[in-house]
């Protein structure tokens, strides 16, 4: 069971128990409690508690005794897990909490400005920022205790959380730790309430992973900047990271690319190059190409060095495979983007020649002839 479902379980435990006994739990019994959910024995639980086993086993059998009573039935360290889960789904179906319960969204209601959840036991603290924040076009979640905060965030994720300080039970510093320390909640921006203006309340805020601090009494202005501010800047977060996700896969599949074109180049029967047109600084009319890229059958077959896929820049003039009549063809594919087709002799061989125009350049495809 993980951290939030626990201490959610633990926070319903404590709040009936205080209503039925008018006490709180024991830091002994939150130990067996804890123990118990983790099908822990109770050495295990002893040595926690640095007890002997026998002391344990009474103080439990007290408590075992007492969850039943209080829930009219029997509950034992054996089935306390599953009785107490299904306590909580219980409870988070009541509606005894009626507006400051959670409030999930409806999958099909759009909020534009974003989603707010604000956790704070204080009622006029949330009356005031749930209508500040309604006003504005903010759809805003409430919940007065830690458990029923777990309970929301483990339904569904606001764009921010205004989180009061001083809670009950659990403060505010101890919901953000465990808030941070989920994987699935450390993005949400924390942004801590309260009354408290000493700078190293502010600092451990800010050690925790809260993002921005607001004291009371309340500015609106300042609440709305601050939201406004934190939800437009974690979007932007969003947007980058999946712009740069976007960009690795593009780049992943420029490399996938390269690779089979290389691959496709160096294994070709074919030679092959791409030539890129040299033009006048004057008249901008070309004048020469470029080699651009050679596949190792063109480089070997026409002695150009360095026999493999690389930017050359020896002009096509100095290349014992050109031909000076062929400057022109190869100038007219260019501007004409007609293909030209030619066979040759070179070193006693027949080959046939492809040229194609590819950009402000052209490919050459040579064929060996039998």
């Amino acid at each position: 069971m993980d951290k939030n479902k626990y201490l959610a379980i633990e926070e319903v435990i404590k709040q009936q128990f205080y209503l039925k006994y008018n006490r709180v739990l024991t830091s002994t019994e939150e130990v067996i409690l804890q123990g118990a959910i983790e099908n822990l024995p109770y050495e295990q639980i002893a040595n926690k508690l640095y007890m002997s086993s026998g002391t344990v086993r009474n103080i439990a059998s007290k408590f075992w005794s007492q969850l039943s009573e209080l829930y009219n039935q029997k509950i034992t360290k054996v089935n306390c897990k599953y009785v107490i889960e299904n306590i909580l789904k219980s409870e988070k179906n009541s509606e005894k909490e009626q507006l400051y319960c959670i409030e999930i969204d409806n999958e099909n209601n759009h909020h534009p400005q974003g989603i707010v959840m604000i956790i704070d036991d204080y009622i006029e603290n949330l009356k005031f920022l749930k209508q500040l924040l309604e006003k504005e076009g903010y759809h805003v979640r409430s919940a007065r205790s830690a458990k029923m905060a777990f309970l929301s965030l483990e339904e569904s994720l606001p764009d921010l959380i205004l989180l009061d300080i001083l809670m009950p039970s659990i403060n505010g510093y101890e919901i953000c730790k465990i808030i941070k320390a989920d994987t699935k909640t450390s993005h949400i921006p924390i942004i801590f309430i309260s009354a408290l203006n000493d700078t190293i309340d502010k600092i451990k805020g800010f050690q925790l992973g809260a993002c921005d601090y607001i004291t009371k009494p309340f500015e609106e202005i300042e609440v709305l900047l601050r939201v406004s501010h934190h939800i437009n800047l974690k979007n932007q977060t969003i947007r980058l990271e999946e712009e740069i996700k976007q960009h690795e896969k593009t780049i992943e599949m420029l490399y996938q690319s390269r690779s089979i074109l290389a691959s496709v180049l160096n294994n070709s029967c074919c030679g092959i190059a791409v030539l890129e047109a040299i033009r006048s600084s004057e008249n901008a009319h070309i004048i020469d190409f470029k080699y651009y890229l050679v596949n190792p059958i063109f480089a070997t077959l026409f002695n150009i060095k360095k026999p493999n896929i690389i930017t050359l820049i020896s002009s096509l003039k100095e290349c014992v495979f050109c031909q000076l009549e062929w400057i022109e063809e190869f100038i007219k594919v260019v501007k004409t983007n007609i293909d030209f087709r030619d066979t040759f002799l070179f070193q006693g061989k027949k080959y046939q020649m492809n040229v194609n125009k590819l950009g402000d350049g052209i490919t050459i495809n040579i064929i060996p002839l039998i």
